[in-house]
């Protein structure tokens, strides 16, 4: 080999992307990473004992800073907002031993025991903590901030899904933009006020911006089933997915994030466009009913062609919420999917 095709297969080596320790098995790094979350809790767990020392004896003003947050923000080079809650559970964490031990331990996450100390007094922290430990951090971070807003210090019992809380849903855009949305939902609104009888109501533009995306699901949908009569193949669906149980009428939407719940009048607000379907494979409509087959029940609009179940712009499932079952943001497993099939809590 000459030195040129060296000087090019050593160039090759070097711009190959570089494997970390290749000979570990994929047990290993997983074993090595749980290693590693179990050491990271117990350091963690200790350094919030001492920043809660240096808040409890000042310690923080010898040392030439005005406040706890001056210090953190200097010496541990946190932003703001983690400093403040860094803080806040420092202060609380005394009063909420057994949450302390579990997040020394590693049971449960930064993101956990921040919600936990938000809400929980103590008397109540033994609830908080198994419900954490039986969630996801995601789902207890909600479970907290309902409770905070309606001011209960408890999770909620019988829950069979996430808490419907409020979301703040954030757009950049320009000052054009912006004044083209609000004549939009001005326009919105005005038509839902007209259509109410109602001189006197004034639609918001949380309803504008709703009634604005219903009407372009319901576009997508028409086209849809245009497209599906076109190439006999059905796009992707748009469809806003309800679960009703049949027996107790516990409701729920089904999110990315997971089941949330919702008062069951939501679903009865679509009645005037639900009607019984099918069941799933084919059957046709009419089949269901009862608790083991219940009928499906759906917004209306854009029948199927040939037989089979119809397809709705906006459906509610027949199935449901259950009073118990595993952690809502878990992958649906054999059994609940059969549970969602029969329609009845279990």
């Amino acid at each position: 080999m000459g030195r040129k095709e060296r000087t090019m297969e050593e160039k090759m080596h070097s711009q190959a992307p570089r494997v970390l320790h290749p000979h570990l098995s994929a047990d290993e790094v997983h074993k090595n990473i749980l290693r590693l979350k179990a050491m990271k809790a117990r350091i963690d767990f200790k350094l919030f004992v001492w920043i809660g020392i240096l808040i409890e004896r000042k310690c923080h003003t010898p040392l030439g800073y005005a406040t706890p947050k001056a210090y953190l923000k200097h010496f541990l080079k946190y932003g703001k907002s983690e400093t403040n809650e860094i803080i806040r559970v420092a202060k609380v964490l005394p009063s909420l031993p057994k949450t302390a031990r579990a997040f020394e331990k590693g049971d449960i996450s930064w993101t956990q025991l921040k919600a936990i100390a938000r809400v929980a007094k103590p008397h109540r922290e033994e609830r908080w903590l198994e419900f954490a430990m039986g969630h996801s951090a995601d789902a207890i971070t909600a479970e907290a901030r309902d409770a905070e807003r309606n001011g209960r210090d408890h999770p909620r019992a019988g829950s069979y899904g996430l808490p419907n809380i409020y979301v703040d849903e954030r757009f950049l855009m320009t000052r054009e933009e912006q004044e083209i949305l609000r004549k939009a939902l001005e326009k919105k609104g005005w038509a839902k006020r007209i259509a109410s009888g109602d001189e006197e109501r004034r639609p918001t533009a949380v309803e504008g911006l709703g009634a604005r995306a219903e009407d372009e699901r319901a576009r997508d949908e028409a086209a849809a089933r245009a497209a599906e009569k076109e190439t006999r193949e059905r796009p992707a669906s748009f469809q806003v997915v309800y679960v009703v149980c049949t027996k107790c009428q516990a409701s729920g939407v089904l999110t990315e994030d997971g089941l949330v719940e919702v008062p069951h009048e939501h679903v009865v607000a679509i009645g005037g466009r639900v009607e019984k379907m099918g069941r799933p494979g084919g059957a046709r409509e009419g089949r269901g009913g009862d608790a083991r087959g219940g009928g499906w029940r759906g917004a209306g609009g854009g029948d199927r062609e040939g037989p089979g179940p119809r397809r709705p712009r906006l459906r509610a499932l027949r199935a449901a919420a259950r009073a118990a079952h595993p952690p809502p943001h878990l992958p649906l497993s054999g059994r609940d999917a059969r549970d969602l099939e029969s329609g009845a809590c279990v």
